[in-house]
């Protein structure tokens, strides 16, 4: 699969996933459904086996690990160090998504820094994966459809703000199909 197709199957599986894991409040069930959108797109590529799929699926897998044991822990009520700092970080992002006027490139300066720190957070809150076989770009890219998701999940996002969300994410898709 060439990349542009692959992105583009990226974009539409992770646009589906957070339309469909809108409908429930479950964080489990959102954390699973997102990344098997991942799963899904990576078996479309044309050789499973190349780096980049390889690192994209180790990537996902560590993603995945970090945040179904964050889910353990706040369901038990027992975060640990890592999962207090997942916690925070995600409290964060829907105050600074919703600063959000009329593009996300307005708050880019203030959510790419909680997302790199939600990023290494979970990563460092799973033992399936080790940590060198994770691409850090690929997993910040990941984190920050998955945060967004999240916070849409949840209903904390104002209209506005996931309305102009919305129309990047269709843009960017609209933009992949045409090149």
């Amino acid at each position: 699969m060439k990349l542009r197709k692959m992105m583009l199957t990226l974009v539409a599986v992770l646009a589906a996933s957070v339309t469909f894991a809108g409908n429930t409040s479950d964080l489990r069930v959102f954390i699973t459904q997102f990344f098997s959108g991942i799963t899904m797109m990576a078996s479309y590529a044309e050789d499973e086996d190349a780096p980049e799929v390889v690192q994209l699926m180790d990537t996902a897998k560590a993603l995945k690990a970090g945040l179904l044991q964050y889910d353990t822990e706040l369901t038990a009520g027992e975060l640990s160090e890592q999962g207090k700092i997942i916690d925070n970080a995600f409290a964060q992002i829907p105050t600074i998504l919703n600063k959000i006027g009329t593009s996300s490139s307005e708050v880019m300066p203030e959510l790419i820094p909680v997302i790199q720190q939600l990023t290494t957070a979970i990563i460092k809150n799973q033992t399936k994966v080790p940590a060198s076989k994770v691409d850090q770009e690929t997993a910040l890219a990941l984190m920050l459809f998955f945060a967004e998701g999240k916070a849409e999940q949840e209903g904390v996002l104002l209209g506005r703000a996931s309305r102009v969300l919305q129309q990047e994410i269709q843009g960017a898709l609209e933009g992949l199909m045409t090149e």
